[in-house]
């Protein structure tokens, strides 16, 4: 991982440097599948991926039947995300821990009295079609994938 640009540029990854070991603290639980999630972008409605560290997510799109822009001009992209960063800062509730999970209507996290991420049919379809990928601790903090 590296700055491009300076030190207050975003992280940029070399994948030709890569190491099994997290440089942060490992969290445990049901992660987000391999594979197309595209359904999980789609919509902001509380089925989200759920990423561990050393995880990426790709986004393409087809530009080709847009109209250059005009002389002088550049095109920008801008990628909108609606979604949680639950690091395992030592100060971060639950930190190692992918639960309990965030959603929109939640009134404080961890949650409070009556607070909870929904049980409904969607929801429980959702976390057993997507976060299928469980991330379990070994004794000396490393992540054992099965």
């Amino acid at each position: 991982m590296y700055r491009r640009g300076g030190r207050y540029r975003p992280h940029w990854f070399d994948y030709s440097d890569v190491t099994r070991e997290s440089p942060w603290r490992p969290i445990s639980g049901a992660a987000t599948r391999f594979g197309n999630v595209r359904p999980l972008l789609e919509h902001s409605d509380d089925q989200y991926i759920v990423m561990v560290p050393g995880d990426e997510a790709t986004v393409a799109f087809d530009a080709a039947g847009l109209k250059e822009p005009a002389p002088g001009w550049k095109r920008t992209f801008f990628l909108y995300s609606d979604g949680w960063i639950k690091d395992s800062d030592l100060n971060t509730a639950y930190g190692t821990t992918v639960e309990p999970l965030p959603y929109h209507a939640i009134k404080s996290y961890p949650y409070g009295l009556g607070d909870g991420y929904s049980a409904d049919s969607a929801r429980l379809r959702y976390l057993r079609e997507y976060n299928t990928r469980i991330i379990r601790q070994g004794a000396l903090g490393r992540s054992l994938k099965p």
